[in-house]
């Protein structure tokens, strides 16, 4: 089953958020995404770092849109044929790589 990233983006945004869930956001959340997907994929975490020191300057909400697109991720991953022996490091690996992205954050925008 292919999950739709702007779809599950949308609804975490409505549900679980106060980013207020439209399309402009949908499309930043399916970015976070695609970079969270190769970070975890490639193991190469340096574009997403690059991405959060870039928009944490000018986004008061990306903690949130992070958080939506670590569902999407998590989503496409349980909703995949992958074995479950396969799964659980994965979803471990996501997990580290958000703490990853913590520090990030919590710096003084400059």
């Amino acid at each position: 089953m292919q999950v739709d990233p702007h779809r599950v983006g949308l609804a975490y945004l409505e549900t679980c958020t106060t980013v207020v869930p439209d399309r402009e956001h949908a499309d930043m959340v399916t970015a976070i995404a695609a970079l969270m997907r190769t970070a975890l994929d490639a193991d190469n975490l340096s574009p997403l770092e690059k991405f959060v020191r870039s928009a944490r300057k000018r986004r008061s909400d990306l903690d949130e849109l992070i958080d939506a697109a670590e569902h999407v991720v998590l989503d496409d991953l349980l909703f995949s044929d992958m074995p479950l022996a396969q799964l659980h490091p994965l979803i471990a690996k996501l997990s580290s790589i958000e703490h990853a992205l913590c520090p990030l954050m919590t710096l003084a925008p400059g």
